[in-house]
């Protein structure tokens, strides 16, 4: 895969900041700066996009709603580039972290969707803030639904410099103790429009107990190697999302998803990733140390959805924090159970899934340390399963 590097191209920025430079004192009233900036295109495989954002005027502005007490924030940024798209917009949280300078931001993904030429891209936009300064940069990631090669990154904003530890984990043995589950299968899936693996999903089932164990395992070696080799800004990785689910298949009802009782009603909760998971862990045998060590005192929040059919566990992890799959993969636990009136074992077709979401941290001249996400696609696998 090329990289192609664009001239920087001159463009009036029109910013709707906000005007205290505490995380208190933010709320959704702005006010309305100019300045002159530049935006590079940093990669487009196809040329698609680069060869028509040249002299544009490009109008960004966001907002940010008063952060609750966790330091979470409501966001919404809206960008539009002239002869190209009339408006790209984007929501999601940001998150007020602290460098190891003391220095706070607020940062996170923002995603959104837009349609160019008749081609549906995904957009995830990674936003820094100043809170010091007031100053704002974002990384651009476009991926287009039709296209297998193609990833388009680009940033605009202000110059930021952000101190950026290295989160690299020491490899660790896998400590799961043995227990009855046999497995059934493995599937792998890429970076979206990439063919770089970016996660994989064991499937594995403990007949006596009619429990379903899911495994996810991150790529963050490779995922940085991939990255580093094709763009030289990229200075670390980590996930920032992941996601195991089970799915029912077909019409017919032999089995059914009973639950995942150690994670019911802990949705959107925050807290030690560690502490809300452990009672999961525990069931697929794995011991104090090796939680330890897979989640150290990460923090996030979980979303929970749990129906019969659809089961998944979504887990956003705080940014400026850690947690690594490499080598200890996280597993899911499903409690299947025999549906009322099937009398004798019978054979369901379930979808198993896992997927993860990438934070690029990147460093450019012209706008300092730039955030960037990357998503994979879902690994999913069909098996049956007997219950």
């Amino acid at each position: 895969m090329k990289v192609f590097y664009k001239r920087g191209i001159s463009l009036l920025l029109i910013v709707a900041s906000l005007l205290c430079m505490s995380i208190q004192g933010y709320a959704a009233e702005n006010y309305v700066l100019k300045e002159r900036s530049s935006v590079k295109v940093v990669q487009d495989n196809n040329d698609v996009l680069s060869k028509r954002i040249q002299e544009e005027n490009i109008r960004y502005d966001y907002r940010i709603s008063e952060p609750n007490e966790n330091g979470m924030c409501d966001a919404a940024l809206t960008f539009e580039i002239p002869e190209i798209c009339e408006s790209i917009q984007v929501r999601g949280k940001l998150e007020r972290v602290t460098d190891s300078e003391g220095k706070a931001f607020l940062m996170g993904p923002l995603e959104g969707t837009v349609t160019i030429d008749g081609i549906k891209y995904q957009v995830l936009v990674g936003v820094t803030k100043d809170l010091e300064t007031g100053k704002m940069n974002a990384g651009v990631s476009m991926t287009a639904s039709e296209s297998i090669d193609e990833q388009i990154m680009f940033a605009f904003g202000d110059r930021i410099d952000r101190k950026v530890e290295s989160q690299e984990e020491p490899e660790q043995q896998d400590t799961v103790r043995p227990r009855a589950f046999s497995t059934v299968a493995t599937t792998t899936a890429v970076l979206k429009n990439t063919s770089k693996t970016g996660v994989t999903a064991y499937g594995s089932y403990e007949k006596s107990s009619s429990r379903f164990k899911v495994k996810l395992k991150s790529h963050i070696k490779e995922v940085k190697s991939y990255y580093m080799g094709i763009r030289t800004d990229v200075k670390d990785v980590a996930i920032s999302k992941y996601t195991i689910g089970m799915r029912r298949k077909g019409t017919s009802a032999y089995s059914y998803i009973a639950g995942m009782e150690e994670v019911s009603g802990k949705n959107g909760s925050s807290g030690v990733l560690k502490s809300i998971f452990s009672d999961l862990l525990s069931l697929a045998g794995i011991p104090t140390s090796t939680i330890d060590s897979m989640l150290g005192t990460a923090k996030g929040s979980i979303t929970v959805t749990q129906t019969t059919t659809h089961a998944c566990v979504e887990t956003k992890v705080s940014a400026g924090n850690s947690v690594n799959f490499d080598s200890n993969q996280f597993p899911v636990i499903f409690q299947l159970q025999r549906a009322s009136g099937t009398t004798s074992a019978k054979a369901q077709d379930y979808d198993f899934y896992a997927s993860i979401q990438y934070h690029l941290t990147g460093y450019i001249p012209q706008k300092g340390t730039v955030s960037f996400y990357s998503d994979t696609n879902n690994a999913t696998k069909t098996v049956s399963v007997t219950v």
